[in-house]
């Protein structure tokens, strides 16, 4: 049995909190958007606190985006980050894993990075421009034939897949 000294609305109310002072996005998350969104979100908690968020999106059979990355400032430097996309990945299921991340945030940048996350693109936003990250996953790395993962049959690479999944969230 888990005993969590924290609801769900307070969770959501903290991480809303945290994407909306840490993340700056054009539109602010609410307390509604996390409990009801199709974003599911993993989180690291202390206490009564949110730590940290990251929210994983499936997108379709083929697209999953992680998004809001978000750490609070007195836990950054620590790995925090670094778990919460950890178990992220752990859990998607789909064949490509997508992110967009300001430019200026290098911190972010770096960290997909290590994941093996590649540029797959970029586009202009009010005032600065966003990168999409994009990283097969493993067991579509290396397909060699047939059907499923291990089929080179209609391959798209990493590129056309993460234009192609961001294109049609934007519609």
């Amino acid at each position: 049995m888990f005993y969590f000294n924290l609801d769900h609305a307070k969770i959501a109310y903290q991480i809303a909190g945290l994407i909306n002072s840490y993340n700056n996005l054009g539109r602010k998350r609410t307390v509604n958007d996390i409990l009801h969104g199709k974003t599911d979100y993993i989180v690291e908690v202390h206490g009564k606190w949110v730590l940290g968020a990251v929210g994983v999106d499936r997108q379709s059979y083929t697209f999953t985006e992680l998004k809001h990355v978000v750490v609070h400032p007195e836990w950054r430097g620590k790995g925090l980050a670094k778990s919460l996309v950890d178990r992220a990945l752990k859990i998607v299921s789909t064949r490509m894993v997508y992110c967009t991340v300001r430019e200026d945030n290098i911190a972010s940048l770096k960290l997909f990075e290590s994941y093996g996350f590649s540029v797959a693109g970029e586009y202009p936003a009010e005032d600065h421009k966003v990168i999409i990250l994009a990283r097969v996953a493993p067991q579509w790395k290396h397909s060699t034939s047939g059907l499923g993962p291990k089929s080179k049959s209609n391959w798209l690479d990493a590129e056309t897949m993460a234009r192609a999944a961001f294109t049609s969230t934007q519609r």
